[in-house]
């Protein structure tokens, strides 16, 4: 190959060419954006219609069939799944398509859709958003002995996640109780102004019509929303004109204020089971913070942390702000381990390259490779969009013995060359063209394992591409670098020079293994078909104990949170839960644990209410999770507690915490117990720990019927199915809508 004699020749470029290979990637690392794991666009987008007041039955055919026949006409839904229940319906979008463009154009299609829907009037907007695949960063919880959840939860709202919210790429997930404006009229106010209620109700609806259109995710950012003309405060809402008074200095009259006949305050939403979460014992509030690859996570993590220690100072011993989990201090420790993995294999081949080649000159070559070509890697990253994450940062810890392996094979051709004879110049030219062969196969083998992974689609995949791309970068980078800068760098650290002590001495010891190995290899060719089924017999038990192996898409996740989640039945309510949560109050008050936290709410998508225990180990007793969890759950099977089981944190699921998920189709006769049939077999079976179907609860529900003949005798007038009259002030209730600037979602109770 006349190509390798001309690195040698030209010193100068190939040195300049490595220099700027490091130079780029230094900066290409300062610029590359940095994540706890790669992003993830998930093909799901989640739509919530609300219906207050009205039961499943009036929701299905009202809402829930109107907006799937529309979804019908949107070309890349594949699947729509709707979970219909009184109040509303939660409707499931999967997508064919989720590539960033085609996800855009699917969410206009589908609000285009819901819009031309024929839904009733006082539907509010639906709202829609992206099953998000990012990664949470931070997860604070708000803790107090002196105020409930309700409070908690608005404070959290209110305060903390407006700030989190305009950090660029953080996105705020806290629980709410949805609260409702209570606007409580006074009967006497009414009566002296002579104000009808269904006016009011209609003057509210009139200048209140702020509504949530959704979000758009574009590039991995979320944009809000909204059509908005509302108020900024209860004060402002006060100010609303809800009628006038004869008045002889105003030709309008004068002017009546919601306030004058009515007290508004936020009220927690009325539910037949109140939601309950803790933190260590003390009834407290959450808040995660999501980014996407925008977010620098060290920078978040320093603002908001920043930000709460000012919050503490300011409400003092009122909240406990803890944080109990930030990526940022993992991610920091990782690359801080992955430096000095990088540092210990440098020095382990350091060790290794001396020990076959006994000059330490010549070691030093392999060494000077490692940097260039992990740096060179950070270039491919860098051009290639992605970011630096745990799996790329892992990727480049694998490539450190890689990329040393060109090297090593170059140079200790080179030296070979030259114990035969040969001048250093002929020994250099010699050897790289006669090894130049092998190193090109070996890349190309090595680049045509990893680089299909590119080409493979799945969600799985998406957390596998990095690093791929990674190993194959630095595999591709390492082979240009053994074939032009090693040889380079052998002119003038390669010597000819007489072997030393240590080197004759090191010969004289592998000549003895290599005596060894030939004997033994002579003894077995002897054997050959002894040998053939030695060689079956060890294949067959090596497939025999890997079945026995446990599968799974990923590995348990060591952050150390095992939890423990209770099902409810149609008898259960927050306090039962809560009873049967403490049952377990010998595992979460151990000295093995480093706090806990319980949480009973209601389940978006069925209705139940679930009750989940978090528990956090020490880190000490990191390796021993798995064994708590089997503990625990032998303990719930002893004890016989139905619809509960404990489980390690999962590394990563698109499903919950289920292992298989399947849907049951049929007429709305027939799909009730062909589910719970389906369930109870399963639940036979012992492999299973715990089967769960999504049938919600049955909920009670009042109908009036009106005689319309006896209303008109008594003086009551039925108008649009409301009564208006002296009967109207005692029983019928109202509900409006409001939103104050897209920060909260209420619904006002007008009572009187």
């Amino acid at each position: 190959m006349r190509w390798v004699s001309l690195c040698p020749n030209n010193k100068p470029i190939v040195y300049l060419s490595a220099l700027f290979v490091c130079l780029f990637g230094l900066y290409a690392l300062l610029q590359n954006k940095i994540a706890p794991f790669p992003a993830i666009q998930l093909n799901q987008i989640n739509v919530n219609v609300s219906y207050p007041g009205a039961n499943a039955e009036t929701v299905a055919k009202q809402i829930t069939n109107e907006v799937t026949m529309n979804l019908q006409s949107v070309d890349n839904i594949k699947r729509i799944t709707a979970t219909t229940q009184a109040g509303g319906v939660h409707l499931a979008l999967t997508l064919q398509d989720h590539s960033d463009t085609a996800m855009l154009k699917t969410q206009m299609d589908v609000m285009q859709a819901i819009a031309s829907a024929n839904l009733p009037s006082s539907v509010p907007q639906p709202q829609i958003h992206i099953e998000s695949g990012n990664s949470t960063l931070i997860t604070y919880f708000v803790a107090s002995q002196e105020h409930k959840l309700f409070y908690l939860q608005n404070f959290v709202q209110s305060i903390m996640a407006p700030y989190f919210k305009s950090l660029p790429g953080v996105i705020a997930y806290a629980d709410s109780q949805n609260p409702t404006l209570a606007i409580n009229l006074n009967p006497e106010a009414i009566a002296k102004y002579r104000l009808d209620p269904v006016k009011i109700s209609d003057a509210i609806d009139r200048n209140y019509s702020s509504a949530p259109l959704g979000s758009l995710y574009i590039k991995g950012s979320e944009y809000i929303l909204n059509s908005d003309h509302s108020y900024d405060s209860e004060k402002e809402l006060g100010e609303m004109i809800v009628g006038f008074i004869d008045d002889s200095h105003n030709l309008l009259g004068r002017p009546i204020y919601l306030k004058d006949i009515a007290s508004i305050h936020f009220a927690p939403k009325l539910s037949a089971s109140s939601p309950y979460a803790s933190f260590n014992g003390e009834i407290s509030a959450s808040i995660s913070l999501n980014t996407n690859s925008d977010a620098n996570p060290f920078t978040v993590s320093r603002l908001t942390e920043t930000y709460v220690t000012k919050l503490q100072e300011r409400y003092g011993n009122e909240f406990k702000i803890s944080s109990i989990f930030d990526m940022a201090e993992i991610m920091k420790n990782s690359m801080t381990e992955v430096v000095f993995t990088i540092g210990i294999a440098a020095f382990l081949v350091l060790l290794v390259v001396f020990a076959f080649l006994g000059r330490l000159r010549v070691t030093l070559i392999p060494i000077i490779t490692i940097p260039i070509c992990l740096l060179g890697t950070a270039i491919f990253i860098y051009l290639a969009g992605m970011t630096i994450n745990i799996l790329t940062l892992l990727a480049m810890v694998i490539a450190v013995g890689l990329v040393v392996d060109d090297a090593i094979v170059v140079v200790e051709y080179i030296t070979h060359c030259i114990e035969k004879g040969m001048t250093k110049t002929q020994a250099i030219i010699e050897g790289t063209s006669s090894i130049a062969t092998t190193i090109i196969g070996i890349t190309l083998t090595l680049l045509a394992v990893y680089l299909p992974i590119m080409f493979v689609d799945g969600d799985t995949i998406l957390l596998i591409k990095p690093f791929a791309f990674t190993l194959a970068s630095a595999v591709f980078i390492s082979g240009i670098v053994a074939l032009t800068l090693t040889p380079v760098m052998a002119v003038s650290l390669v010597s000819h020079r007489v072997p030393n002590a240590y080197q004759r001495w090191f010969e004289r010891c592998l000549q003895t293994v290599i005596a060894i190995y030939q004997r033994v290899l002579t003894q077995a060719l002897r054997f050959p078909k002894t040998i053939l089924l030695v060689f079956l017999a060890l294949l067959c038990l090596s497939g025999f104990f890997a079945l026995k192996l446990p599968q799974s898409v990923f590995p348990k996740d060591p952050s150390g949170i095992i939890f423990i989640k209770v099902i409810s039945s149609a008898e259960d309510n927050t306090e039962s839960i809560r009873k049967r949560l403490e049952a377990f109050k010998p595992y979460y008050t151990s000295n093995k644990i480093d706090y806990y936290a319980v949480n009973i709410a209601e389940d978006q998508d069925s209705g139940k209410l679930q009750g989940m225990l978090m528990m956090h180990t020490k880190d000490s007793y990191l390796t021993q999770n798995q064994a708590i969890v089997d503990e625990i759950n032998a303990f719930i099977k002893q004890q016989h507690i139905e619809n509960t089981f404990a489980i390690m944190n999962q590394f990563s699921s698109w499903f919950g915490d289920y292992d298989i998920n399947f849907f049951v189709y049929g007429s709305d006769t027939s799909i009730t117990e062909t589910a719970r049939s389906i369930t109870e077999s399963l639940r036979n079976e012992k492999m299973f720990t715990i089967v769960n179907n999504s049938e919600s609860r049955l909920q009670k529900q009042f109908r009036f019927d009106i005689d319309e003949i006896k209303a008109r005798r008594l003086g009551i007038v039925i108008v649009g199915g409301l009564v208006v009259g002296t009967i109207f002030s005692l029983f019928i209730v109202p509900l409006v809508y409001l939103i104050f600037k897209g920060r909260r979602r209420a619904i006002a109770q007008i009572k009187y």
